[in-house]
């Protein structure tokens, strides 16, 4: 099995890339997801946005940084910027005209690198409290620092699938679809950050 040596940020057109709704304020954050829901409406992205979402997301992050923590990890930023290692059909389908940037995995720092063998939010375990299953795989509940990608991949292999043309299964899809890159510094994508760019 050949492990991609970078990863993808995928964003929506008309954005800046790396806009993190945990980076707002709550106003601000409802005003984003009523416009990300409306966008849903007309068919024009994929992804749902429900009253729990902001909860769901922020006890996620919470959880993501600490197991980082506690395996050596040294973020910077209190929510991290994400990334699917090498590329994801289903991300490029979530919405028209997706748009994407992609780094080397070797421009990423080590210390505040992080990966997941599937989407974050599925690996931290809070979805039940969501209306959302649990996964009962135990290293899918992990958070990994990166200089550990090849050994664990070469354990568990690379997700692959398909997504559905609609979107119907979107939390089935989610979870098993791709290897989730976090990044928990500015550095490496300051230059995308600066208002000027």
């Amino acid at each position: 099995m050949r492990v991609p040596d970078f990863a993808t940020h995928y964003y929506l057109p008309g954005r800046k890339p790396f806009q993190n709704l945990s980076d707002l304020s709550e106003e601000a954050v409802l005003a984003v997801m009523s416009d990300l829901n409306e966008m849903r409406r007309q068919g024009v992205q994929h992804r749902p946005f429900g009253r729990g979402y902001i909860a769901w997301r922020r006890l996620t992050e919470t959880r993501l940084r600490e197991v980082f923590l506690a395996s050596g990890g040294q973020p910077e930023r209190a929510a991290p910027h994400y990334f699917c290692l090498g590329t994801s059909t289903w991300f490029e389908g979530l919405a028209l005209g997706m748009r994407s940037l992609s780094l080397p995995l070797s421009d990423l720092p080590p210390e505040q690198t992080s990966f997941t063998l599937v989407d974050s939010f599925s690996a931290m375990g809070f979805g039940p409290q969501f209306g959302y299953p649990a996964t009962a795989v135990p290293e899918r509940a992990a958070v990994y620092p990166i200089s550990r990608l090849e050994r664990v991949l070469e354990r568990y292999g690379m997700p692959d699938v398909t997504p559905r043309a609609d979107y119907t299964s979107f939390a089935d899809e989610l979870v098993e679809s791709f290897v989730e890159v976090q990044l928990w510094t500015d550095a490496p994508v300051q230059h995308f950050l600066d208002p000027e760019t």
